[in-house]
């Protein structure tokens, strides 16, 4: 038996390219609190794009994506990365 039939198939968790797209960027500047990206370890160089989570942590832009295609989650604290608008109730 194939571990696919046993576990089912495996779906990703992440967000879509869309999703993606849609999350804040800036561009960095050396007077920013965080000076590196915690997925690649790589510091920060002035003038690269980042892509700004809803818990406020940055990542390089082509790491986030690349993380975020497989889990909707922020790396650092795991808090759940939705861009859902609020419902008023």
């Amino acid at each position: 038996m194939r571990l696919s039939e046993i576990l089912g198939d495996a779906k990703d968790k992440g967000l879509s390219q869309a999703d993606s797209c849609r999350l804040p960027v800036v561009t960095y500047r050396k007077n920013m609190e965080s000076s590196e990206c915690n997925i690649c370890m790589a510091e920060y160089e002035e003038g690269e794009i980042l892509k700004i989570l809803p818990c406020f942590h940055s990542f390089h832009s082509m790491c986030i994506d690349k993380w975020i295609s497989k889990n909707a989650t922020c790396p650092i604290c795991r808090v759940e990365v939705s861009l859902k608008s609020p419902t008023i109730s």
